[in-house]
C-alpha cells in the first residue's frame, strides 16, 4: 500500500518496515553514490579499484602559470575555435573566468557518450597569448576517475534516461515518507493523551490487621 490504511503507531510501523525493504535498492544506491561523492577515503577507494595509483597521479590540469591576468583584448572567438577543432564532436557547457594572474582560461565541454552534464572534457588556455597548455579528453581519463565520474548523474538522475529518473525521484519520495511516518509516530507518543497509571499493588502483608 502507498499509505498505511490508518494513522496509529501498529501500521506505521508494519507500514515503515515494508515500504524500506521494497525500496532497499534504489535507497542504497542513492546512498553509496552520495557517501562517494562527499567523502574523500570512499572516493579515492573507489578509484583505486579500477585505476593504479601511478595512473591516477598523472597531470588532471596544467600547471601553475605566471601571468598578468586575462588580457583586455583576449580573442574569444580563436579560443573557441581551438576548443572546437580538440573535440569536433564536443558542446561548450561552461567557461572559466580567470580570477587570479597565475589561472588559465578553462573552456569545459561535453563530448557524445559522457554521462556528466557539464562534460569532463577540458581545455586550458593562456590568459594572456590564447595558447592551449592542456588538455584533458573525458574519454581517455583513467578508469578508476571515470567510475568516480558517473556517481553524480547516477546520483542525480541525469543519466539512464527518464526510466532512471523517475526511480531517483521515487527513491527521494520514499525517504520523505519513512521520515515523515517516524516524526509523526515520534511525536505523537509524545504529545498524546497521557495515560492513565496504575496504581501500585500493595503487597499482601499491608492488607493483614
Amino acid at each position: 500500500r502507498p499509505w498505511p490504511r490508518r494513522l496509529d503507531r501498529a501500521r506505521i510501523v508494519h507500514h515503515h518496515r515494508d515500504l524500506g525493504l521494497l525500496s532497499a535498492p534504489l535507497l542504497l544506491v542513492a546512498l553509496l553514490t552520495g557517501a562517494i561523492l562527499t567523502l574523500r577515503p570512499l572516493s579515492a577507494g573507489l578509484m583505486l579499484l579500477f585505476s593504479s595509483p601511478a595512473e591516477l597521479s598523472r597531470p588532471d590540469a596544467p600547471p601553475p602559470i605566471v601571468s598578468a591576468g586575462l588580457a583586455q583584448d583576449f580573442d574569444w572567438g580563436a579560443a573557441f575555435d581551438a576548443a572546437q577543432n580538440q573535440f569536433p564532436k564536443a558542446i561548450v557547457r561552461v567557461v572559466g573566468i580567470p580570477r587570479a594572474a597565475d589561472q588559465p582560461v578553462m573552456i569545459r565541454m561535453r563530448q557524445p557518450g559522457e554521462w556528466v552534464e557539464r562534460g569532463q572534457s577540458m581545455v586550458w588556455l593562456h590568459p594572456q597569448t590564447g595558447e592551449i597548455l592542456h588538455v584533458r579528453d573525458g574519454h581517455q581519463v583513467p578508469q578508476g576517475r571515470k567510475a568516480y565520474f558517473s556517481m553524480l548523474p547516477m546520483h542525480t538522475g541525469d543519466v539512464g534516461g527518464e526510466l532512471w529518473r523517475a526511480a531517483i525521484t521515487l527513491a527521494g519520495v520514499v525517504l520523505t515518507a519513512l521520515g515523515g511516518f517516524t516524526t509523526w509516530t515520534f511525536w505523537r507518543s509524545r504529545l498524546g493523551p497521557a495515560r492513565p497509571r496504575r496504581r501500585p499493588r500493595e503487597p499482601a502483608s499491608a492488607l493483614q490487621p
